[in-house]
């Protein structure tokens, strides 16, 4: 177990020092795991899609303490993924929910 605690105390997908401040109305609660969410969303994005697409959302069941967590009716606790797929399984896209978003003005629901 100190192996693994070892490798994740030294692993990092972005720097620390460009993080804005908790109290900035801006800020990216996936900041520290953005460029590696960013990698694989162009990853699957690179995979030809068919013309069948569905639109889902799917729980990741987690149980430690995190400021994503969302208790919901199905699963107790977890993180919220809407998710672009086919009707095969294969996914072509996804974003993890961080919260309620404000509409933009110009742009219909």
């Amino acid at each position: 177990m100190y192996r693994f605690e070892q490798i994740k105390r030294f692993v990092h997908f972005n720097n620390n020092d460009n993080m804005l401040p908790p109290e900035h109305e801006n800020i990216d609660k996936l900041f520290k795991v953005r460029p590696l969410l960013d990698h694989l969303r162009k990853k699957y994005n690179d995979i030809p899609m068919s013309q069948m697409l569905c639109i889902d959302e799917q729980m990741i069941l987690f149980k430690g303490n995190s400021a994503l967590k969302l208790p919901s009716k199905p699963h107790k606790y977890g993180y919220k993924v809407f998710i672009l797929c086919s009707n095969k399984g294969v996914i072509y896209d996804f974003v993890l929910y961080t919260g309620k978003i404000q509409p933009a003005d110009d742009a219909p629901d």
